[in-house]
């Protein structure tokens, strides 16, 4: 039995002068994605920044 059915992965950039295309990518990664797949599709996506449990 799974717990996930994807991995959400990508890669982090640093925001140069123009910043905005940037902020559209993460966007997409972390909230447009998700929200299609996961609301609508039913999937189960694992996203580090959110599912990922700190450990000291």
């Amino acid at each position: 039995n799974k717990e996930y059915d994807a991995y959400l992965s990508y890669s982090k950039v640093e925001l140069d002068q123009w910043g905005q295309e940037l902020q559209e990518e993460e966007r997409f990664a972390l909230e447009i994605l998700p929200d299609v797949l996961e609301k609508h599709y039913g999937y189960k996506l694992f996203i580090p920044d959110r599912d990922l449990i700190p450990t000291s």
